[in-house]
């Protein structure tokens, strides 16, 4: 019999007990030793008994061992030396297997006012069995048969939420193989806590299937809470509700302790980095048109926090890290490898720019030598537009899918915005790429060969759409609130461009308005006005101007600047 044990006092009526344990088996007794001034003893020791007989009990009493001569003449009078503080009485015959459990202690009577509880680690072998396996071990191989057997009769795995609506997440099997199940855990000792955890590791190997994410997630969740209140009632020293305690709940393989934490870590991190590249690639993994691979893009979701927690807290794994972060990298990832098949599609699609993996935009191709770098300029400003365009359209796709389909699976996770977070990344990448636009289409607008070039119209136009876009979806997201875009700097070029040859042809149009209005002696435009015809031309040019450039205005003001200089030039 192994014996961990951590007596829980109430601190007001124990204040200055020095608590020590007295264990007895028929009638060997044994006992701990005493720790000081102990409000939580932790005392670690171990102890072996053999007991012969069915009906003996195990006696586990708790003492506050006492020094003082007033409490030995006392003691010497009731024949005990020390102060009583509890005790836990178990029948021999009730064990079986291993055993890590929290016991109340109780009084020698009904009337006896005691607290606290006491932890023990019980290991029974019966006589002739040293050789057999450990009994939860044997359970997870009858476990993993059970359900091998089940899996290939039916062709499917049992979700018991959907036979029965409390405490689904004990039901494992179909019957007969539940109750053959049952029996085998209540007979050796095998508690549901890890009946639980023996059926969500053997389910690790088909988490993909429909709804088994979603049973692991209810799994691991009930686990996790249970844990979690097994921890705060025992912190509180206040009666403890359940057994799980967890000590033994890891235990089902080996008979090893390490070794089966060792492997209970190796399951859990190998589901995790599985899960991880499940919703790293949850475009393809969950298709917006199955309803019920949303759902369970959603219990996955749950599932890589609920394993975070495990680790972190039951485990107890150094270096765990928070799993909302570790979801939001993973959703950063996703969108760039989004954007970089968005690229690819757009080239596969273009004639004359297909290529293998890897390929990129026209243009981007570094050319060391200036004539080649020239040549291959050349005339694609317009194919490099028409790219860069497909591809925001695909984006806006992408976008409208996180928004509508996939943001509503993390919606339970507070903060977390995966439509934010991919639109951030997405337009970050968008960004980068624009000065190759940029490149190709000056380019163009100085060429002068023959060939189809980009002309400032078609620049103007994309920018356009790029605007449109940003307005529509990007610009409601904190992190571009109060910042000014990169792309209306690197797109100013097009837009003073524009400006500078409109402005010529609007000062040619009002010279031409005024003179063949002069020729006509500025005559009233009708007889109910006062001015002549060109005064109404200049001032609609004007107005046009200033419409102008108010539309290209951007939040930098220098921009706004450069962008209505025209009307003065105008004028």
């Amino acid at each position: 019999m192994i014996l961990v044990c951590r007596a829980l006092f109430k601190e007001i009526l124990f204040l200055a007990s020095s608590p020590y344990v007295s264990i007895t088996v028929g009638d060997c007794k044994k006992r701990t030793r005493t720790i000081p001034s102990g409000l939580k003893p932790v005392w670690d020791e171990t102890f072996e008994f053999e007991a012969r007989e069915s009906s003996d009990r195990l006696k586990i009493r708790v003492w506050d061992e006492e020094d003082d001569l007033a409490s030995k003449i006392v003691g010497k009078l009731i024949h005990e030396p020390d102060s009583f503080l509890g005790q836990v009485l178990i029948d021999v015959k009730s064990f079986s297997g291993e055993l890590d459990i929290w016991h109340d202690l109780e009084g020698r009577t009904t009337k006896s006012s005691v607290s606290g509880a006491i932890r023990l680690r019980i290991v029974t072998i019966v006589e002739g069995e040293e050789t057999r396996a450990p009994f939860y071990h044997q359970y997870s191989c009858l476990h993993e048969i059970l359900f091998d057997y089940e899996y290939q009769t039916v062709g499917e795995v049992l979700i018991p939420a959907e036979v029965q609506e409390t405490d689904s997440w004990k039901v494992f099997f179909r019957e007969p193989a539940q109750e053959i199940s049952t029996e085998f855990a209540t007979r050796f000792g095998i508690d549901t806590t890890g009946c639980a955890l023996t059926h969500f590791v053997t389910l690790v190997n088909v988490f993909r299937l429909p709804k088994v994410a979603g049973l692991m997630s209810d799994i691991l969740t009930n686990v996790n809470e249970l844990y979690e209140l097994s921890s705060r009632v025992s912190a509180g020293w206040l009666p403890v509700v359940s057994a799980a305690t967890f000590g033994r709940m890891n235990k089902l393989r080996l008979h090893s302790v390490v070794a089966v934490r060792e492997e209970m870590c190796q399951t859990m991190e190998l589901l995790y980095n599985q899960l991880k590249t499940c919703l790293i690639n949850y475009r393809e993994m969950f298709p917006v048109t199955d309803p019920q691979k949303l759902e369970d893009l959603r219990s996955s979701v749950n599932l890589f926090i609920g394993i975070s927690f495990f680790n972190m807290k039951v485990l107890q794994l150094e270096n765990t890290r928070e799993s909302v972060e570790v979801l939001r990298e993973c959703m950063q990832e996703s969108a760039r490898e989004t954007y970089e098949m968005l690229k690819q599609d757009v080239l596969s699609e273009r004639s004359g720019f297909s290529g293998e993996a890897g390929d990129q935009f026209p243009a981007i191709q570094a050319v060391p030598d200036k004539e080649k770098k020239t040549e291959a300029l050349t005339g694609k400003g317009k194919k490099t537009i028409a790219l860069f365009e497909q591809l925001l359209r695909l984006m806006v796709l992408a976008l409208e899918n996180d928004q509508v389909y996939f943001s509503p699976c993390f919606s339970h996770l507070g903060n977390f915005n995966l439509w934010h977070i991919t639109a951030v990344k997405l337009w970050q990448l968008f960004e980068e790429d624009l000065p190759l636009v940029v490149e190709a289409v000056e380019h163009d607008i100085e060429d002068a060969s023959e060939m189809p070039r980009a002309t400032i119209i078609d620049a103007m136009n994309f920018l356009f759409k790029v605007k449109y876009v940003f307005k529509s979806y990007i610009a409601e997201i904190p992190e571009y609130q109060d910042a000014i875009p990169e792309f209306q700097s690197l797109l100013r070029v097009f837009v003073l461009r524009w400006l500078s040859d409109n402005d010529e042809l609007q000062a040619k149009y009002v010279v031409h308005a005024v003179e063949a209005d002069r020729e006509s002696g500025f005559k009233p435009a009708s007889q109910y006005h006062h001015y002549s015809s060109s005064v109404v031309d200049v001032f609609c040019s004007l107005t046009e101007v200033w419409v102008q450039g108010a539309l290209f205005s951007s939040d930098d003001m220098n921009d706004s600047g450069v962008c209505r200089c025209p009307l003065a030039l105008t004028i």
